[in-house]
């Protein structure tokens, strides 16, 4: 069918529809599904949408017979992971049916696909009246966005949604009918979409979503593998899902689920093997393809070669700052399926050494000689805003400033009890650094939150220089970046603005005057919830660097 006839039949259907001859708008519908295939055409899954939304308006003035209406929903749900446009509609469409579950499990793949302010616009209109009491309603509506929200708030604010779109996409899927690997395959993209998206943004969502995409492919594992599989011109589903699941139980250290799932896609992987490693990464963080290394690496791993290793680097008792970060990685993974990301200071009076776990959640990890910990202070990173930890502070007590060539900085500041830690990194592409670490640490004391801030300075990684606070003769002016995108620094009694260009600004009567009132400027953008978001070098006699 080519895409000139369903533009016509669409044309027509829509006419008629704003004509109120309702029938007549669902039987030309009805013609572009007629001659549906799953990928027949690229505008394909834009004409079913389009059906799918003329079927909600003429059901808003006509009955349809359920069978009529199951075509369409048989017809345009195979594209709706490119429109959740499909999964608002089908979801209408299933509420007039009275099929609750349904109605619930496609909104909940809305929300899967990122939908979340579809979802928010649509809980209160009149076809979901007969589920609003539904507990299942309830819950999918929770954390919601607002309808209207832009930017980051179009988002729910911490990944707690996900535990609740796994506990039913799951429990709907163990019901399912045969074949449910194609289903199994959305939701794990959908997770990996999640995932993707996360990094930044969201706290608490844990080791990524490793534990969900494993429980999917363990799904697809115990009730699919005998299954046959639906004729797909695409892609295999199944390799998809496996593939998928092999990287998420790698990284969870699960050795009995990754032998069966490594021995799974092996057996049914079409492809030569890979004579040698093919993709960027570590086997540790699941990278993983059929080449020999792989093949005895995951043999290792079953064989308990790896828990060897690491027993044998806990038994040398070494102090924990001696240990290298690929030691610690490799600790981390066979005792706790954790991998820290990056090291950003040491306590070596409690012989403990800080990491954050930015790839794996954005927690806060500690390692302890034997095994990593999580973190033994109350923190947060990436908080939407500062305000909860300067709320009570009068001003800035400390602060402490390392940098390491033109560019990368690691920078420290405190706050009465709390510390806030912000560490950078340089990317060649941009020729600039990016702040990739941002955790505030809460100490039980003032006293004690002074200790952090030592600890901090006497750590620096290779490379770092502990530069003045406010500015250096050599290197010059620490500009500071906040989100109403203005940057400020100081130079002597001036006050140095700008982020493109910047340029000597407010003069003050000595360098103490400009310190106290950049001290008073910043507290107050803290507290009305602005967040530092750069450090850069500027000087004056060299403005182009």
């Amino acid at each position: 069918m080519s895409g000139d006839s369903t533009d016509a039949f669409l044309a027509a259907g829509q006419a008629a529809l704003g004509e109120g001859r309702f029938l007549e708008a669902l039987e030309s519908y009805e013609r572009v599904l007629s001659h549906h295939r799953t990928d027949a055409w690229p505008g394909c899954g834009d004409a079913c949408e389009a059906a799918l939304q003329g079927l909600v308006a003429v059901g808003d003035e006509v009955e349809v017979r359920p069978e009529r209406v199951r075509r369409f929903l048989a017809a345009a749900l195979p594209h709706a992971s490119s429109s959740s446009q499909i999964f608002i509609d089908a979801a209408r469409v299933y509420s007039r049916l009275g099929e609750a579950d349904e109605a619930l499990s496609v909104l909940w793949r809305a929300r899967a696909h990122n939908a979340h302010r579809e979802v928010a616009a649509v809980l209160d209109e009149p076809a979901f009246a007969s589920i609003r009491l539904d507990a299942g309603f309830r819950d999918l509506g929770e954390d919601l966005p607002d309808a209207n929200a832009r930017g980051g708030e179009r988002y729910p604010s911490t990944g707690e949604w996900v535990s609740r779109l796994h506990r039913h996409t799951m429990a709907r899927l163990a019901v399912s009918p045969a074949p449910r690997v194609v289903e199994i395959r959305e939701y794990v993209d959908a997770l990996q979409r999640i995932e993707s998206g996360t990094r930044g943004r969201w706290r608490g969502v844990g080791a990524c979503l490793d534990a969900e995409v494993a429980g999917a492919a363990a799904l697809w594992a115990e009730h699919c593998a005998a299954e046959e599989l639906p004729a797909e011109s695409r892609y295999r589903s199944d390799l998809t899902v496996l593939e998928a699941g092999i990287r998420a139980a790698v990284r969870r250290y699960d050795k009995e689920l990754t032998q069966r799932l490594y021995g799974e896609w092996r057996r049914r992987n079409p492809r030569r093997p890979a004579s040698k490693h093919s993709r960027l990464g570590s086997f540790l963080d699941g990278v993983v393809d059929d080449c020999p290394q792989c093949v005895r690496d995951v043999q290792k791993l079953v064989d308990g070669g790896f828990d060897d290793a690491c027993a044998e680097l806990v038994r040398a008792g070494r102090p924990a700052e001696a240990y290298t970060d690929d030691e610690v990685a490799l600790i981390a993974w066979v005792t706790a399926g954790r991998h820290p990301s990056k090291r950003v200071f040491a306590q070596r009076e409690r012989n403990l050494v800080w990491y954050t776990e930015l790839r794996y959640g954005h927690e806060v990890l500690v390692f302890d000689g034997a095994a990593v910990q999580p973190s033994p202070l109350p923190y947060a990173t990436w908080p939407k805003s500062d305000v909860d930890f300067v709320a009570e502070a009068t001003g800035c007590d400390e602060r402490v400033v390392g940098w390491s060539g033109r560019h990368t900085y690691r920078v420290a500041q405190r706050y009465d009890r709390h510390v806030l830690l912000m560490t950078s990194k340089y990317f060649t592409s941009r020729d600039s650094a990016e702040m990739t670490d941002v955790v505030w640490l809460s100490a039980p004391s003032p006293r004690e939150a002074s200790a952090l801030m030592r600890d901090i300075a006497a750590s620096a990684p290779k490379g770092f220089t502990t530069l003045p606070v406010w500015s250096d003769a050599r290197r010059g002016t620490i500009m500071r970046g906040y989100d109403d995108q203005t940057a400020v620094g100081i130079w002597g009694n001036r006050w140095v603005r700008g982020t493109v260009d910047p340029q000597l600004c407010e003069e003050f009567t000595g360098e103490s005057e400009a310190i106290a009132a950049f001290e008073a400027m910043e507290l107050e953008k803290l507290r009305a919830g602005e967040t530092l978001t750069d450090f850069r070098l500027w000087h004056p006699d060299r403005p182009d660097r």
